[in-house]
């Protein structure tokens, strides 16, 4: 299958999988309680619907066909990589961190229902990601020891050693004229690279995955993840407003080290392209599933190039 066409049929799934994990929270709840409940249901609908790529599930499900799991067992999970992104960007946009008003071309979520709802839903779809994961382990029969070993890295991946550790870095680096590349690698590892290879490892543990394929798997997701990351950094200097669906030039604005202001944008571009390279090698040994997630690392360089 042509990876578009695989891209599009995984998208279908996780989107419609989404719309029903997050369904009203007010059922079984009359008047005004079940109408504030049913408010922050909209709310953690509303981000979560706005159309994106879905490449973080979209990882969880290949890394678990790769190794033979059923989708139906893996999906729970991947929706939680998504409902982990979802947290993330509803927090970004909020005033106090990077006072973005457009996510995704739509009004940012706490345009829409205020900041206060908006930090509620965020951490309710943090919460729900949780018990998802837990469902798909539960769904993989995975013993209680490798179960819980999941449920770590989770956290591990979104805590203080992870996505919320690389944001207060970043925030806290903004203005600092002696940034190095090394500097936002560790920003960036931490930030984006975190759940991108969390989203893959999750997807192999599901799969009873040996440890040195878990291990390649986790260096794939590193490696793509800062190549993500290289190319937000050049889109946000290069592309509009209207096709980026959030505010262009906001690093500039906020004077944030980026590869782009670091290395250039050919030396941002050939940074990118080495990276998705590396990436590639760590997955050669997967067999016939190895050109699925070459492709993937092309796509994530490809997007707007």
């Amino acid at each position: 299958m042509e990876l578009a066409q695989y891209l599009e049929q995984k998208k279908a799934t996780i989107d419609a999988a989404l719309l029903e994990l997050v369904s009203s929270t007010g059922a079984g709840h009359g008047g005004a309680c079940g109408d504030a409940l049913e408010r922050l249901a909209e709310s953690m609908r509303y981000t979560l619907a706005l159309d994106g790529k879905r490449l973080r599930p979209i990882l969880t499900l290949a890394a678990a066909e790769a190794l033979g799991v059923d989708e139906q067992t893996v999906l729970p999970a991947a929706c939680a990589m998504e409902a982990i992104h979802v947290f993330s960007l509803i927090q970004d946009d909020m005033p106090a961190l990077d006072n973005d008003d457009l996510r995704r071309g739509k009004p940012s979520n706490h345009k829409v229902f205020g900041e206060a709802i908006a930090l509620l839903a965020s951490d309710a779809l943090l919460n729900a990601a949780y018990r998802w994961v837990s469902e798909s382990c539960r769904r993989a029969a995975l013993e209680a020891p490798n179960a819980l070993d999941c449920l770590d890295l989770v956290t591990d991946a979104i805590g203080e050693a992870g996505l919320i550790g690389g944001q207060a870095i970043d925030l806290l680096t903004e203005k600092r004229s002696d940034l190095l590349e090394a500097d936002l690698h560790t920003i960036h590892a931490m930030k984006t690279g975190a759940l991108i290879a969390l989203s893959l490892e999750v997807g192999a543990r599901l799969g009873r995955a040996a440890p040195e394929t878990l291990a390649r798997f986790r260096e794939y997701g590193r490696l793509i993840g800062l190549a993500f990351q290289v190319v937000d950094d050049i889109l946000d200097n290069t592309e509009s407003t209207e096709v980026l669906g959030k505010p262009a030039g906001s690093d500039a604005r906020r004077e944030r080290g980026t590869y782009y202001s670091l290395l250039g944008e050919a030396g941002a571009r050939a940074r990118a392209n080495e990276l998705v390279a590396r990436a590639k090698e760590t997955v050669a040994l997967l067999g016939a599933h190895a050109e699925r997630f070459h492709a993937l690392a092309d796509f994530i360089v490809d997007r707007h190039f």
